[in-house]
């Protein structure tokens, strides 16, 4: 385990899908559709809803994404 786990308290995983997902959304959401679901980023990325939550999370705290719903999340509109 790297020492940025031990200090995020994050696993291999999340730390992988981080920048995947924070580089579709700083691409004006190109990559990503403007409304994300668990289910298909945890197909796309190959992770589990766990790791992908850990992820999310922390993307709603950076005001990167919003929660829409039970379980979606979508790009705030930055216009």
């Amino acid at each position: 385990m790297s020492a940025r786990s031990l200090l995020t308290g994050w696993g291999p995983k999340p730390e992988r899908v981080y920048p995947t997902i924070r580089g579709g959304l700083r691409q004006a959401s190109t990559t990503l559709a403007p409304s994300l679901c668990q289910s298909g980023f945890c197909e796309e990325l190959a992770i589990g809803r766990t790791a992908l939550r850990q992820v999310l999370t922390k993307l709603v705290t950076e005001s990167a994404i919003e929660v829409h719903g039970r379980s979606s999340y979508r790009v705030p509109d930055r216009s």
